[in-house]
């Protein structure tokens, strides 16, 4: 059996990973993978999680079997925060939901979703995306295609050629889009074209698949769920991947949730539950709890929801403060770009305007690690480190006849 594997094509994102392992250099800045650090560069445990996991265990009286969808309290919890309370789509019973472990499982029972029902549709994604998120669809052996999201020459959204290469899309498709702070560009869609997006996508009859996995990591928990609550409204059927792993830093308890928006209530929507179980019971039977029950037990009480929701802000705010000592000191090193995106982005992430062979040079010669598409995690920047990247980028992006990616500062 294992002399059937000829080849093997590794994954440019792991194995930027295990070359971060087996590094030793102690000037080492991961700014790769999409955790926060405080200022003494730790991934910490948020004080509320800490304290709702001692809740937790104290309450504990059982660790028997839950169902395939998981914790029902944690699902309940999450669509409160992330559809609002009365929205339109909860009120006629015409949402689903089962946890799942993280979004990423949410997006690979959603490809089986599709499969199931639909083969033939084309799912599409931004260009760039987290190439993660295509392997989840790609494993379903479904047809992957992309669309216009990013222009980098001028390092801004180009919205009008998004929706021109999505009339290329048809009847069924399912559209994956990023509900804030997209990865790996931090461009975000406004309301307006949210608005605008939700009614070509309904003229066509298109699938919305929203991921959201950084929500009140841009401008606020409300702010960064709107477009998302909007489309929610439009659609007779949609999909919603959400990931807790950012917004409570539980990243390694796998904490998701994925939500079906069916166009009927009733039996159809239990009879599209029912299917949806029984592909989750295929895959991994049910998710883990301990993650879920922390987080359902911070949104369920008063207390610890504010104190959780001022820590998140600190923590945006963080971010924010990062990216703007981050413009400055880029823009003392290399004059000649124009860094103004990093400042209007949102999010823990930007691409900067480095090419492959540059990104891998900075790793040997400098110690400093970025992931394709020169997404740099600004969540990871701090002041002790953040002088010696921005000078050792100025060092990679002197100014050629035609920058890689645009970047040049206008004359």
């Amino acid at each position: 059996m294992f002399d059937g594997l000829k080849t093997y094509r590794d994954d440019p994102i792991e194995s930027t990973f295990r070359r971060l392992q087996e590094d030793q250099r102690p000037d080492l800045v991961n700014l790769s993978i999409g955790v926060f650090r405080n200022a003494r560069g730790e991934v910490p445990l948020m004080n509320v999680v800490r304290q709702a996991e001692h809740l937790v265990l104290d309450q504990l009286v059982t660790k028997s079997y839950l169902t395939p969808a998981g914790n029902v309290k944690f699902c309940e919890a999450v669509s409160e925060l992330l559809l609002g309370l009365g929205h339109k789509a909860v009120l006629e019973g015409r949402v689903r939901m089962v946890q799942t472990p993280g979004a990423g499982s949410a997006l690979r029972v959603a490809a089986e979703l599709t499969r199931s029902l639909n083969p033939d549709a084309a799912i599409w994604f931004s260009d760039p995306v987290w190439s993660h998120q295509v392997d989840f669809f790609k494993a379903a052996g479904l047809n992957i295609k992309y669309y216009s999201y990013y222009d980098r020459e001028s390092q801004t959204l180009d919205f009008t050629q998004m929706l021109q290469s999505l009339e290329a899309a048809k009847a069924g498709d399912i559209i994956v889009l990023h509900g804030a702070c997209h990865n790996p560009t931090g461009e975000d869609l406004s309301f307006a074209q949210w608005q605008s997006l939700s009614e070509l996508m309904r003229l066509r009859s298109l699938i919305p698949l929203v991921d959201i996995a950084y929500q009140g990591y841009g401008e606020g928990l409300e702010e960064d769920a709107a477009g998302l609550r909007y489309m929610a409204t439009q659609f007779p059927n949609m999909l919603i991947a959400y990931s807790a792993s950012k917004s409570f830093a539980v990243y390694r308890d796998r904490v998701g949730v994925l939500f079906m928006i069916t166009p009927e209530s009733g039996k159809p929507a239990e009879l599209m539950y029912n299917h949806l179980t029984d592909i989750i019971r295929s895959l991994y039977f049910m998710p883990p709890d301990r993650g879920a029950e922390i987080v359902a037990t911070i949104l369920n009480d008063v207390d610890l929801r504010a104190r959780w929701q001022s820590e998140l802000a600190g923590m945006r705010a963080q971010v924010k403060q990062i990216r703007q000592m981050a413009f400055e000191a880029l823009k003392t090193h290399q004059p000649d770009w124009n860094w103004s995106n990093i400042t209007r982005q949102k999010g823990m992430f930007s691409c900067l305007p480095i090419t492959e062979p540059e990104r891998l040079r900075l790793e040997q010669d400098k110690a400093i690690y970025l992931l394709p598409d020169g997404r740099l995690n600004f969540a990871s920047l701090s002041t002790d480190n953040l002088d010696y990247v921005a000078s050792s980028l100025g060092e990679y992006l002197k100014p050629v006849e035609t920058p890689s990616l645009g970047m040049r500062a206008p004359a």
